[in-house]
């Protein structure tokens, strides 16, 4: 992957984390659209508000704390305001979409429990919605493309809409009152996901892509798969792709960068990233402690 400075076709940017813009029940931090060539990435940096963003075209990963989740045209897909975050295009696709990061008030609104329900796993979510969505952006982002001044009463309007829109496609699924019946679907449910995950532990895997798969929306499966298991899904991913390289590891057969692209990481950097994070130590260092147990 090549920085993105090299890559970027079209950058609007504006950036108020020093001095945010003050509204009734937020305080926005960052604006703007950015299209980027494919094969680019925006490196790893922290993650100090709520971001939202809309594909409008492409495709491309997004990463929080190194877990992956691929996204294309039409998707929204909301970051916490913890961690690390870093964006890449796709090695084949270009990718454009629409960002806003905002922090909120201290004041405890209805709009700031909406948001932390859905992210209350602290990870990043992300779902198909209608493309009247990116209207709200759009006119969101008019305000700032001139130096007059802006309304900030029609900014916090355009970002409610925008939260609101968001977070109503996500609690798409309807709820249900657990029961022993219910209870026994989604443990089958979850048997499904590890079994699908298992059969597939060498292809490329998403939260979406396992939910498109098994007929669900990723929302419904995230929160299940939380509640069930006490860990996230992408977190169960990583954790068992990082099983599997250790597997094939202790087979001696294959190298660090083989082992990488067989387990379909992006990079052998996102690789090593995230077997130092689960194992506490990088894959060259663990490979060479297994061969001083078995010369």
């Amino acid at each position: 992957m090549k920085h993105h400075f090299l890559g970027t076709r079209f950058h609007f940017d504006k950036v108020y984390r020093e001095n945010p813009i003050e509204l009734n029940t937020m305080k926005l931090t960052q604006i703007g659209e950015l299209w980027l060539e494919s094969g680019f990435e925006i490196g790893e940096h922290p993650q100090h508000c709520y971001e939202i963003s809309y594909i409008i075209s492409g495709k491309g990963c997004f990463y929080h704390n190194n877990l992956a989740t691929d996204v294309s045209a039409g998707d929204i897909i909301i970051t916490p305001k913890t961690g690390t975050h870093s964006i890449t295009s796709s090695e084949n696709d270009e990718i454009y979409y629409s960002y806003i990061g905002f922090n909120f008030t201290e004041s405890d609104s209805e709009l700031k429990k909406r948001v932390q329900n859905f992210l209350c796993d602290g990870i990043q979510i992300k779902s198909e919605v209608p493309r009247d969505i990116y209207v709200a952006f759009k006119n969101c982002i008019a305000e700032f493309y001139n130096n007059k001044s802006y309304d900030k009463l029609l900014i916090e309007a355009y970002i409610t809409q925008i939260i609101l829109q968001s977070c109503k496609n996500f609690s798409s699924e309807d709820s249900v009152a657990p029961t022993s019946e219910n209870e026994t679907r989604y443990g089958l449910t979850v048997y499904l996901i590890m079994k699908y995950i298992d059969r597939n532990i060498e292809k490329p895997l998403s939260v979406s892509g396992i939910a498109s798969s098994l007929g669900y929306s990723t929302y419904h499966i995230s929160h299940l798969f939380k509640s069930k298991m006490h860990i996230t899904l992408q977190e169960y991913i990583c954790n068992k792709k990082i099983e599997k390289a250790k597997e094939m590891m202790g087979r001696n057969r294959f190298t660090i960068s083989e082992i990488s692209e067989k387990l379909s990481f992006l990079n052998i950097q996102s690789f090593s990233r995230s077997f130092k994070r689960i194992t506490g130590m990088p894959p060259s260092v663990y490979a060479a402690k297994l061969k001083q147990k078995n010369p």
